[in-house]
């Protein structure tokens, strides 16, 4: 198993913006071989992690907001989804793309996301799977 994530930092009052932007993606993912999942991940600023006391700050002092998480059979799967036409026409942008989603205004991030790379030792999964 096989996991990108995107650490995303997104502008305050621009989250609901950046999920819609999201949501309508045209996405082949579910499509490509050893494809197992798709996440868009929102952190709860209001609730605190464990063993970490109310009014401290983040322990691990970053300002992301939201993470992007796809999980891959194996790293083969992952690498050539990563090196495949469709990566790239889904992590392209500017204003040509920009203009084609129908976007407005600035972007509703703040940063370039940080991309975190995972190689999977152990899944555990329900039922219904993951």
């Amino acid at each position: 198993m096989c996991s990108e994530l995107y650490a995303l930092t997104v502008r305050p009052g621009a989250e609901a913006q950046f999920e819609a932007r999201w949501a309508k993606r045209d996405s082949d993912l579910a499509a490509l071989p050893g494809f197992k999942s798709f996440t868009m991940l929102r952190r709860d600023a209001k609730n605190r992690a464990h063993n970490e006391k109310a009014g401290a700050p983040d322990k691990f002092g970053d300002d992301f907001n939201y993470m992007s998480f796809t999980v891959w059979a194996d790293k083969e799967a992952f690498m050539g989804w990563r090196n495949s036409q469709s990566f790239k026409d889904a992590h392209s942008s500017g204003p040509k793309k920009d203009k084609e989603e129908g976007a407005t205004g600035p972007p509703p991030w703040t940063k370039p996301p940080s991309v975190f790379f995972w190689e999977g030792v152990l899944e555990l999964t329900g039922a219904d799977g993951a």
